[in-house]
């Protein structure tokens, strides 16, 4: 399973990362422009192995992505914590909401 990574300079810019390959599931999707997917989507848009994780067209723009941030309870307020990196977690609601995994076992 690949690594989603998030990091944050000190203003709180968010960069994304994928260590995943073509072979993995965020590789793996459909060539199209639809802007909604259902449970009947892939048949008719066959998924695709692709170079790019699909969250990084999602995460290509620091401010798109520091709005999709979903604050945790662990750092203050519901701002970007600057100066962080580490795994994420993604929750989808019309876009991929993301917060830092916890690091509680």
């Amino acid at each position: 399973m690949p690594n989603h990574i998030m990091t944050t300079d000190a203003e709180g810019k968010p960069t994304f990362t994928c260590d995943g390959t073509p072979t993995d599931d965020c590789h793996v999707y459909p060539s199209c422009d639809c802007e909604y997917w259902n449970e009947e989507h892939d048949k008719e848009h066959k998924p695709e192995s692709h170079e790019l994780c699909l969250l990084a067209n999602w995460y290509a723009h620091p401010t798109d992505t520091a709005d999709m941030y979903i604050a945790d309870g662990r750092f203050e307020g519901e701002i970007v914590p600057p100066n962080t990196s580490g795994p994420i977690e993604i929750e989808w609601d019309e876009c991929p909401l993301w917060s830092f995994k916890s690091t509680n076992a």
